[in-house]
């Protein structure tokens, strides 16, 4: 229930021959409007493209202060034109059904607004078989940040930045390090663990360096330090906690067997 403030509003004056209050006023004070909740961004554009034409994609209803990250999967197939306007999206690719996200980012909030869309490219329309067509085709399913296996992260950090504090202190936490070893998964090539530290500018021509390895660090990133968690299947991706603490307890919210 609302409660409105009273307010109280007396008048003293002084009448020739007699001086005393005037009888006071009650008044009852507006109460205060309620926050409006953050709409959701817009993803706006056509939902099917024809072949060997540009799928032109527009976002809408970003707070200001955010920044703007756009992916489509699958993405080996897809040429992306370059982001003149943060706010649109622009690809080609072959016939075929795309899902398209886009994310919006504030440097001091770990959860991004997010929105999704389906474009479908399509093809030459096919001669007609003696049959009936094949069914629907189902959307595909977005591929994890990280090719593998089980749990993986990367740590994406700038040597030259300096850092908050707490901040630092992750990329060379050894609680962090213990329960990366016991959680992320274990192979011929990460046999301590699936997980990497990294500075952005790391030399990755090494033979060392998986193709997997290579691939995550070649993602967009909006800015460092950057994390990217993968379960296998899903994942997360975006700017690094402010703590150790806040970091695991990321982790713990996005890796299995946590």
């Amino acid at each position: 229930m609302r409660r409105g403030v009273l307010v109280l509003v007396c008048l003293w004056a002084s009448v020739a021959g007699m001086a005393g209050p005037v009888p006071c006023e009650v008044r009852a004070a507006d109460p205060p409007a309620a926050a409006k909740a953050t709409e959701p961004p817009k993803i706006s554009g056509a939902d099917v493209v024809p072949e060997h034409k540009l799928v032109r994609l527009a976002v809408s209803d970003i707070p200001p202060g955010h920044f703007i990250l756009w992916d489509v999967y699958p993405f080996e197939p897809v040429d992306v034109a370059t982001q003149r306007v943060k706010s649109q999206y622009e690809f080609a690719a072959p016939p075929g059904v795309y899902r398209v996200r886009v994310r919006a980012f504030k440097p001091d909030s770990e959860s991004p607004l997010e929105a999704w869309r389906t474009v479908t490219v399509q093809g030459a329309t096919p001669t007609p078989g003696p049959g009936p067509g094949p069914g629907p085709t189902p959307p595909p399913q977005p591929a994890p940040p990280i090719a593998g296996e089980g749990n993986r992260v990367l740590i994406v950090y700038e040597t030259g930045d300096v850092l908050p504090a707490k901040q630092a202190a992750i990329l060379t936490s050894g609680v962090l390090r213990d329960y990366l070893d016991a959680t992320t998964a274990k192979d011929t090539a990460n046999p301590n663990g699936a997980y990497r530290i990294w500075d952005q500018n790391i030399d990755l021509s090494h033979p060392s360096v998986s193709p997997s390895w290579k691939a995550a660090m070649a993602r967009p990133r909006a800015s460092v330090p950057w994390i990217v968690v993968s379960d296998g299947t899903s994942g997360y991706e975006g700017p690094l906690p402010e703590s150790v603490e806040a970091t695991l307890e990321l982790l713990k919210k996005h890796l299995r067997g946590r």
